[in-house]
């Protein structure tokens, strides 16, 4: 007689988010990059994973709940950021009235773990990196480990939370497997509302210790790299499997080593891989790593520009010329809403980000609370947009720079036409925007 074992069955879960405009503005719909390689740490560990990114899929709870009733999972994980926190806690609860051991990971859990216990229907926090602290926990249904054993993991124990010993970060990246992508909605993940988009983290944590940023928090202030081989390795995976029209390095820190990322550049080149990239960056990005990076691909730098760098205008406007000079589109990403960020500061922001010659501008509201509410950030983020986008000469000189860019691979995947539609579309759409 053969005995039949239950495989464990794992759903992940991208929950919807609170309103976004930089996403309607750039037609934009990132993949969720730390759930892909999630699962495929956890396939190759020999579960059944299924994912369900309801915020690209569009999908409603009623959907949801049939889905998990038919999938029946024995672990649910849910992403949980700080725009998607009251989404997760309902994912949480429908999970757990299909009878499925509920977790909660990401950001906001990584920094305030017990808080999320309020809520009845969750029975553990994953703090910090997921996969090693997933891995255990799964085992632990299986009944081959005990909760209290699992170094990251928080979790309820009748009428008490109890917070585990923290896990050491995973210190051979290149170890790990690549995204499963194909159990994404990939057709979902589009740039432009049109060019297909996958990303790849060819790092982790961040060196840095903005109070606004839970990265530094979750993976312990400490940085680290993959080799410039195995980076690439995945590029041509993603290509060869995949074949997505831009590829997006989502790393939070891609550029602290700037070795590295020139060392990238050159594997990317050695293998003749022709694709368009893009990522953050640095101000002090030198022109000559640009120039390199534009020869392997990339199309696109986001330049995060804190408030103490207003102080330093010729700095900022300098790594702006150097990416025009790079045939690169410099793209300036502002968050408005300190603590202790008056609405007279914003407005500063908004005069200084239109005179320092960005192609574009990315604007985000910093909800996690200050002198500012939600409506008036809201109000803040509109009007950032209209008066960077719809000021005097831009649309005329951007189309210029937009050629210029383009002109030496007008035709390749049709980038520059979908760019030019893209762009007339949003500049109606601003202009809508009150």
């Amino acid at each position: 007689m053969v005995n039949f074992v239950h495989k464990m069955k794992i759903g992940l879960v991208l929950p919807p988010s609170d309103d976004i405009l930089y996403l309607d503005v750039f037609g934009v719909n990132l993949p969720p990059t730390g759930l892909a390689y999630l699962a495929g740490f956890l396939k190759e560990s020999g579960y059944e994973v299924f994912i369900l990114d309801m915020s690209s899929q569009k999908m409603g709870w009623s959907e949801f709940d049939k889905i998990l009733s038919i999938e029946k999972p024995d672990i649910v994980g849910i992403y949980c950021a700080l725009t998607r926190i009251k989404q997760a806690m309902n994912a949480a609860e429908i999970a757990k009235q299909n009878q499925a051991f509920t977790v909660l990971g990401g950001p906001e859990p990584s920094i305030n773990d017990k808080i999320f216990f309020t809520n009845p229907f969750v029975d553990a926090v994953v703090r910090g990196e997921g996969e090693f602290t997933f891995l255990d926990l799964a085992k632990h249904i299986e009944g081959k480990a005990g909760l209290g054993t699992i170094r990251g993991l928080t979790y309820r124990d009748k009428n008490r939370v109890v917070v585990n010993s923290k896990r050491p970060l995973i210190q051979k990246l290149d170890s790990l497997p690549f995204p499963p992508w194909h159990l994404f909605p990939t057709h979902k993940y589009r740039l432009f509302n049109k060019l297909s988009l996958l990303s790849i983290a060819s790092s982790r944590g961040c060196v840095y210790n903005c109070d606004f940023c839970a990265v530094p928090h979750m993976y312990q202030y400490i940085w680290r790299g993959r080799s410039p081989e195995n980076v690439v390795d995945e590029i041509e995976y993603l290509m060869e499997k995949y074949t997505p029209s831009i590829v997006f390095f989502s790393d939070d820190s891609f550029m602290v080593d700037f070795e590295r990322v020139e060392e990238i550049c050159n594997e990317i080149l050695k293998r003749k891989l022709e694709f368009f990239w893009f990522c953050l960056a640095r101000i002090d990005l030198s022109i000559n790593l640009m120039n390199k990076m534009k020869k392997a691909g990339c199309v696109a730098l986001l330049f995060n520009i804190e408030s103490h760098m207003m102080n330093n205008k010729d700095v900022v406007e300098h790594a702006f010329k150097n990416a025009k000079r790079a045939k690169i589109f410099g793209i300036a990403n502002f968050v408005f809403g300190f603590p202790r960020e008056t609405y007279d500061a914003c407005l500063e922001k908004i005069r200084f980000i239109t005179n320092v010659n960005a192609d574009h501008a990315m604007f985000f509201r910093n909800v996690s609370g200050g002198y500012l509410n939600l409506s008036t950030l809201t109000a803040i983020e509109k009007m950032a947009y209209r008066r960077f986008y719809l000021r005097k000469n831009y649309i005329l000189n951007h189309i210029k720079q937009a050629y210029h860019n383009f002109k030496p691979e007008i035709n390749h995947r049709g980038l520059a036409l979908h760019y030019i539609k893209w762009f007339f579309e949003t500049i109606l759409y601003i202009n809508q925007l009150h």
